[in-house]
């Protein structure tokens, strides 16, 4: 269990130093599913940090999730910013089939299919920042989600960090969380 545990914090957190083998540091942990759900945009990494990408496999630099509760997922990438809202999400979603999905493995992985490539599977480890801190050029805030893709074989090639959109701070519960937002 604890060698699990291990093998999970040193794959998901390139960024957050141990405060023991056993456990995560203050900075942060491993993301549950409840701390997923809501409304995210990605936040660009210094060129330092992005550097460790071994691969880009969306290099578009604008990008916009909705993660529902339901296990339903939903991203729009750009190449310019939008001023996405949760609402302006829903609705972008609603034109588009339910094509995306995601579940948390036995691991704490979250796993993302696609009904268009069966065979086809993501396995992110996911970390909640619990506090502010700055790592190589890059400011980093509580509550952001720091995310590592697996190459299907332990190895992180590809990081993102995730921040919820303005305005989606208690879209957590239903299955489109903007309708709980003010």
């Amino acid at each position: 269990m604890i060698t699990n545990q291990l093998s999970r914090f040193l794959f998901a957190s390139f960024l957050l130093l141990a405060a023991s083998f056993a456990r995560a540091d203050e900075r942060g942990g491993f993301a549950k599913p409840g701390d997923v759900v809501g409304y995210w945009q990605m936040i660009p990494m210094s060129t330092e940090l992005t550097a460790k990408n071994v691969e880009n496999p969306w290099p578009l630099s604008f990008q916009y999730f909705a993660i529902y509760a339901d296990g339903e997922m939903f991203a729009h990438m750009s190449t310019h910013a939008t001023d996405h809202t949760p609402a302006s999400l829903d609705q972008l979603h609603a034109t588009f089939p339910n094509a995306v999905r995601y579940a948390f493995d036995a691991d704490g992985f979250l796993v993302v299919t696609r009904a268009d490539q069966p065979d086809a599977k993501e396995r992110w480890g996911i970390n909640l920042l619990a506090q502010d801190f700055t790592s190589g050029g890059t400011e980093f805030k509580a509550g952001d989600l720091l995310m590592s893709l697996d190459d299907g074989r332990g190895n992180p090639v590809y990081r993102r960090l995730l921040r919820r959109l303005p305005g989606a701070a208690g879209a957590r519960a239903s299955k489109h969380p903007a309708k709980e937002n003010p």
